[in-house]
């Protein structure tokens, strides 16, 4: 059997990605396209900073699609592996008022 990963994306998700790589989304809102960058947003609603300098505050119930078109960036860094340690396991040292 092959090993798979899994990620749950949603919209939030993706503005929340989009945001952090600061790079510009569409979003489909009732049959239109707005474009802009996420300047903020909160799980409930977003503010979209559009390219004529416009600002557009938004109900994430009402985005039906988000498009990014710099996939590279919105994808993020790519998974390295981790260090290779000994498989030993060592206890936690006991907090300064539990040792006697």
């Amino acid at each position: 059997m092959s090993s798979m990963s899994s990620t749950i994306l949603t919209i939030g998700t993706a503005l929340s990605r989009a945001k952090d790589a600061d790079i510009p989304v569409e979003l489909l809102v009732a049959g239109q396209w707005l474009s802009g960058m996420v300047s903020s947003f909160d799980g409930h609603g977003l503010v979209l900073h559009g390219a004529d300098d416009g600002l557009s505050v938004l109900r994430m119930s009402s985005i039906d699609v988000v498009r990014v078109r710099h996939a590279e960036a919105f994808e993020g860094t790519p998974q390295v592996e981790a260090h290779a340690e000994p498989d030993e396991a060592h206890p936690m040292p006991a907090a300064p008022g539990d040792r006697r």
